[in-house]
């Protein structure tokens, strides 16, 4: 999502400057520059104009609350990138501007209380590389905790390939199926994504790139009626959606971070 939002912000201002809170070992090297989670959240609190929460999927997460406390502290403008919300503690919601990918989720944020937008996620705006390498017939993106399990019976090794999204640090994020793997630069493996008949997937960045590439994506999910509810909103709300109005609305949340620095 990050590289959909800097794309979609340095489209209207070029001299943009991004910097990313995270833990490398955990999420891999960003290419916007790093402050490290969380030893540094007061420096980037500090050096921010405004903060972009692109996490995806608001769940019960701790990392929150010294979100919270930071943009407290620093008097900073939070906004909620086009992301999914099945659980939300009203402090962390409060004083902030919400965009919701999807009208379940919306319907939550406004059962607690709070207004919201709504745009697709921000993984539309990022832009393929052509593929140019091997042609093949699948794509399998696999997750932790979901369940895949079931794509290794389809996997054929001779025509498939399975996308490796994070790379493994601490934890393996995406078990491999054996068969043979691309990793590469988010652009590359939208590419690829867009290039191949089927894309089979666990996470949700790569159903946006199959849908980007005309792919109806084949999701395995978690089975949580709560948790899933983020795919059907993608399906039912953007899958049908003309591609360029698609990448249009998805822009919303990019100028709505413009409307809230003016």
């Amino acid at each position: 999502m990050i590289h959909g939002a800097i794309n979609g912000i340095k489209s209207f201002d070029s001299d943009a400057n991004f910097r990313s809170l995270h833990t490398p070992e955990h999420d891999g090297v960003d290419e916007c520059g790093i402050f490290r989670q969380p030893e540094q959240i007061d420096a980037a609190f500090s050096w921010a104009d405004i903060v972009l929460d692109t996490g995806g999927l608001c769940e019960n997460s701790g990392e929150k609350w010294e979100f919270l406390k930071a943009r407290k502290r620093y008097n900073k403008p939070y906004i909620w990138m086009s992301q999914s919300f099945q659980y939300a503690h009203k402090e962390w919601l409060e004083g902030t501007h919400i965009i919701s990918r999807g009208s379940r989720s919306a319907n939550y944020v406004k059962s607690i209380g709070f207004s919201c937008e709504e745009a697709p996620d921000l993984s539309f705006l990022v832009v393929p590389k052509l593929w140019v390498g091997k042609k093949y017939r699948r794509a399998f993106v696999t997750h932790q905790g979901k369940q895949f399990e079931a794509m290794r019976a389809l996997a054929d090794p001779d025509l498939d390939i399975q996308v490796i999204t994070k790379p493994p640090n601490n934890v393996v994020w995406e078990p491999e199926l054996g068969i043979p793997t691309f990793q590469g630069t988010v652009e590359e493996y939208f590419g690829l994504l867009a290039s191949v008949t089927e894309v089979h997937t666990s996470r949700y960045q790569c159903a946006c790139a199959a849908m980007l590439g005309g792919t109806n994506p084949v999701f395995y999910t978690k089975g949580i009626k709560k948790y899933d509810t983020k795919y059907l909103d993608l399906l039912d709300m953007f899958y049908n959606m003309n591609l360029t109005v698609l990448k249009k609305t998805a822009m919303r949340s990019c100028i709505a971070v413009k409307e809230l620095l003016e």
